[in-house]
C-alpha cells in the first residue's frame, strides 16, 4: 500500500523537479548498506545501464549471427537455430548464475550486464514465438 499513497506524492505541485522527486522515492528506503549517497547511487546505477546495453548489443548480434549460420546449414523451415539459441541460452545463463554467485568473485554490476543484457540479447522469447507463428 505504500507505492499507492507515495507515488501521487510525485506529481504534486513542488518547487522541486519531478527527477528529484522520483530519485527521493526511488531511493528513500534503500538500505545504507547498498548506497552510500544518493550521487554514488545515480552514477552506479548509469554505469549498470550502461552496461546493460552495451552487452544487449552483443548479445543481440551473437544471436543473429549463429542463428542464421545454424538455417543456412541446415536449410530446414523449423526453428533450430532459435532452438539451439534458447537452450544453449538457458543452460549458460544457469552455468554463470551458479559460478557468479558461488565461486567466483563478480561484481553485481557485471552480474547483471551478462545476465540481464547478454543473454536478455540472447536468449529473447519473442523471437521463438515469432517463428513458431511463422
Amino acid at each position: 500500500m505504500e507505492f499507492a499513497i507515495t507515488v501521487p506524492a510525485l506529481f504534486t505541485g513542488s518547487d522541486d523537479s519531478w527527477q528529484q522527486r522520483a530519485r527521493s522515492f526511488l531511493f528513500a528506503d534503500a538500505p545504507a548498506i547498498l548506497w552510500r549517497s544518493r550521487a554514488a547511487c545515480q552514477i552506479g546505477e548509469e554505469l549498470r545501464l550502461t552496461l546493460i546495453a552495451i552487452f544487449g548489443a552483443v548479445g543481440t548480434l551473437a544471436r543473429y549471427g549463429l542463428q542464421g549460420l545454424v538455417q543456412i546449414r541446415i536449410g530446414s523451415t523449423f526453428p533450430y537455430g532459435t532452438l539451439l539459441i534458447n537452450l544453449t541460452g538457458c543452460f549458460l545463463l544457469g552455468l554463470i548464475g551458479q559460478f557468479t554467485l558461488n565461486r567466483m568473485v563478480i561484481s553485481p554490476d557485471w552480474r547483471v550486464a551478462i545476465a540481464v543484457g547478454f543473454f536478455g540479447g540472447y536468449t529473447t522469447f519473442s523471437s521463438f514465438g515469432w517463428e513458431t507463428a511463422k
